[in-house]
């Protein structure tokens, strides 16, 4: 367990270093939320994420240099704003640190459970390959300035991919942020994963929790709420942009919501600030379509309170309604999308019955570990009835926030549906992740107020989430977790060095085990070769034949794989290095 505490410490580090970054950045907000401390590591996240672009974009610095820069001016405006606001650290609420310390600690544990078991950094490399193209740019960003832009070469497999990124690719806010983690690690990228995964999760639940909880039995349910959201196996899956894009919109929604009466120049300019960070970490139009339905039916809502029960307006509902739409705006221009016609996104094939499921992030499959098909209707069921209690407590209150986010997602995905095209359904997948958090942030609204209704509605939307997460947490931190997925940097660095500057033949024809090595060697320069089919397995995007392989000294393949004539002089739990004395070419 020596590992986990590692790790725990390494995460505690990141979350102390973006919070120094961020604090300047939280203090306009101070007096309109009740957990501003909180906001502060994934504001400094954002902040980190946009000032590194600026650095390494335009005033061509390395990522380390860009990240200590940051770091340095980020603490030094978050001392000024201490100092001139003279603030204090709020009181200690001890039993709340506890939890929240406990809380980090099992997050911590569930996202890098494979670098704990394995003792070594290590990656889970499971369900789909997303992970190492996150990776494979960060390495690359890492060791090249912005004027070293990548060759595409079918010699050159290794630039394929950040050649494909360079030239269709919106979101390199992550694949910089990623390349942070890894130089503060001093890892590779490949190593540094999981890690920065699990405090992009703690701080984006903590900033989200933070911005719309009002009471401290408000913050608890946030934050076990959203700890059973899609967010975590979206993270153990690849999806690196989403968890910095979801609880970013949210978080960026939620501050909105905050000033909405307010509309304060230096807030709002803070505003633009966080979302121009946002919408570089992910397609700006996704940023966009997700921040509107969270945000636009709060005017809708407002309209229909004031006609229907004579609620009057805030003073400054027009002011807010342009700032929101001036935020849309800027969200879709970070990708340049309004400046050319950008095609790369846009497509997905899935049907409405299955996008619903995964919408509304309930088991509706026979073959579900733990619940049967009738009992994930019955939770279906009583998840819609929550919903609709809520509705009628938002409605009888005026709170039209709440009612927005209650109504407003069904209502636009709804939309999507009848108008449907594989564009609609590429935008109703990219909500994979939003719905249960917007119900879930509703309520928690609405128990700035408490109520016994209120209260069991809170407790069963939560509790109907729990079996998604413990079947996240024992595919992806217990026993189900693949052996052969699990890669630690020990022994990619014992394979490349009992390689050393001789040439190794490829012979892995599956892309999740054929693709590591090529993002790994690759980096490292060590000369592959590649078989027919291995070829395929990591660049099958392309239309290119493999090249004529020559003589190797070393071939890499599959486990329990005999070739006359070799030796195994390595193995690990995905491959055996052959030492083959006499050279072939078949």
């Amino acid at each position: 367990m020596s590992q986990f505490f590692i790790v725990f410490f390494w995460t505690l580090i990141f979350l102390s270093f973006f919070s120094c970054i961020g604090g300047a950045f939280v203090t306009p907000f101070k007096k309109y939320i009740k957990y501003p401390l909180l906001t502060a590591p994934f504001t400094g996240i954002l902040v980190t994420m946009l000032g590194v672009s600026v650095c390494y974009c335009l005033l061509n610095l390395s990522i380390s240099k860009a990240t200590l820069l940051i770091f340095l001016l980020g603490t030094l405006a978050t001392c000024i704003a201490i100092y001139q606001q003279q603030l204090r650290f709020p009181k200690m609420h001890y039993a709340l640190s506890l939890f929240l310390l406990l809380w980090v600690a099992g997050i911590t544990y569930c996202v890098n459970y494979t670098e704990i078991m394995l003792g070594t950094p290590s990656l889970l490399f499971s369900d789909g390959t997303d992970h190492l193209g996150y990776v494979q740019l960060a390495d690359w960003l890492m060791a090249h300035s912005v004027y070293q832009t990548p060759i595409l070469s079918v010699q050159n497999p290794y630039e394929s991919w950040p050649y494909q990124m360079f030239h269709f690719e919106p979101r390199f806010g992550s694949f910089y942020l990623l390349a942070v983690f890894s130089f503060l690690k001093q890892l590779p990228a490949m190593f540094a994963y999981n890690i920065s995964v699990g405090v992009i999760l703690i701080s984006g639940v903590l900033a989200v929790s933070g911005v719309f909880a009002r009471s401290t039995q408000g913050l608890i349910l946030a934050i076990v709420g959203l700890t059973c959201a899609q967010w975590y196996p979206l993270g153990q899956r690849g999806y690196f942009g989403k968890i910095i894009a979801f609880p970013a919109t949210f978080f960026i929604a939620g501050l909105f919501f905050s000033i909405r009466k307010h509309g304060e120049l230096i807030p709002v300019l803070t505003l633009i600030f966080l979302t121009c960070a946002a919408a570089i970490s992910y397609p700006g139009n996704a940023i966009a379509a997700i921040f509107f339905v969270l945000t636009s039916g709060y005017f809708i809502f407002s309209l229909f309170f004031r006609y229907v029960f004579q609620k009057p307006l805030p003073r400054n509902f027009l002011e807010i309604f342009f700032v929101m739409m001036l935020l849309l705006v800027i969200a879709v221009g970070m990708s340049g999308q309004l400046s050319h016609p950008f095609s790369g996104l846009g497509g997905e094939n899935s049907d409405w019955q299955r996008l619903w499921k995964q919408l509304l992030e309930i088991p509706l499959s026979e073959k579900h570990q733990f619940l049967s098909l009738p009992v994930s209707l019955y939770l279906l069921s009583l998840m819609l009835l929550s919903t609709t209690v809520m509705i009628i407590i938002a409605c009888k209150r005026r709170a039209a926030i709440p009612a927005a986010l209650l109504i407003f997602p069904f209502l636009f995905i709804g939309c999507l549906e009848i108008f449907d095209s594989p564009g609609q359904r590429w935008i109703a997948y990219e909500f994979i992740g939003v719905f249960y958090p917007a119900l879930l942030l509703a309520a928690i609204r609405l128990f700035e107020k408490p109520s016994h209704p209120l209260l069991i509605c809170l407790i069963l939307i939560v509790g109907i989430h729990i079996p998604k997460f413990t079947e996240a947490r024992h595919h992806y931190a217990g026993k189900g977790v693949l052996p052969d997925r699990q890669y630690s940097k020990i022994n990619f660095e014992q394979m490349a060095e009992k390689i050393g500057n001789q040439s190794v033949l490829i012979k892995i024809n599956d892309t999740p085990h054929a693709l590591p090595l090529l993002v790994e060697f690759g980096r490292r320069n060590i000369k592959m070769e590649w078989t027919p089919a291995s070829w395929r397995a990591v660049v099958g995007y392309r239309p290119w034949s493999a090249p004529a392989v020559t003589a190797a000294v070393f071939h890499l393949t599959a486990l329990n794989t005999h070739e006359t004539g070799c030796t195994n002089i390595f193995q690990t739990q995905e491959y055996q290095l052959l030492k083959c004395h006499q050279q072939r070419t078949n």
